[in-house]
């Protein structure tokens, strides 16, 4: 069983209760609509072609819950100027996402979560060089798992930078992120998300949406933390 310390924003120790609700509230719901998400999370596999256009868009903060525009399930939502090629690097990979739907969709039919994440995270695009040039860069495993956590309705978990350095500030840097872990599945799937399980058992999150407030706060913990490391 992972153990936790849970600190406040001035780092005193507080409860896991504590810690869920001072940090979730920091969470930014104009970037990232929580009536989208959980449109997303509700509709899983049922997504059409073109509603896989939101979930790139969720994930790249690209789209806002707006009063008048497409209709999304219960929602009204519009892209923002930022949902285009140039802008967003993986945006021709998000876009062409219906095109191996049938094989995600397999794989995780099937369990076979690793073939999804590999699928995936493998497809390259081409990202601009800060000196100039262009250079093949992978989906990757962030992007990846969180087309897994929408399509299973939020059974896995989200990963990211964030949250990698939010469960590293909650284990005291005990659970160090490895070279490999950016494109390594086999990693996610069995360290982290195990320790998400666990944070979930120490913060009593045992519905979606206690899950979900439990997401937030790692979110913004880790964000945190990364700014004070740089």
């Amino acid at each position: 069983m992972t153990e936790f310390g849970f600190r406040s924003p001035s780092g005193e120790a507080i409860s896991a209760a504590q810690w869920v609700a001072i940090w979730s509230a920091k969470f930014d719901s104009t970037i990232y609509p929580e009536d989208i998400y959980r449109e997303l999370v509700a509709t899983g596999l049922e997504l059409s072609d073109a509603e896989f256009e939101i979930v790139g868009a969720w994930k790249e903060g690209a789209i806002r819950s707006v009063r008048l525009g497409m209709t999304f399930g219960n929602c009204s939502v519009k892209f923002t100027d930022k949902w285009k090629p140039g802008t967003v690097a993986a945006y021709g990979v998000w876009r062409s996402l219906p095109d191996c739907r049938s094989a995600l969709e397999q794989y995780l039919l099937r369990g076979q979560h690793r073939l999804f994440l590999d699928h995936l995270s493998q497809k390259s695009f081409m990202k601009p060089c800060k000196g100039g040039g262009v250079t093949s860069t992978k989906f990757g495993l962030s992007r990846s798992t969180f087309v897994l956590h929408i399509l299973s309705r939020a059974r896995f978990p989200i990963y990211d930078s964030n949250t990698q350095a939010g469960i590293h500030l909650l284990t005291q840097g005990q659970i160090v992120k490895t070279k490999t872990a950016a494109i390594d599945g086999d990693w996610y799937l069995r360290m982290f998300c195990t320790i998400i399980h666990d944070l979930q058992g120490a913060c009593s999150a045992s519905d979606l949406q206690s899950q979900r407030t439990l997401d937030k706060a790692l979110f913004c913990y880790g964000k945190v933390a990364k700014k004070r490391r740089s």
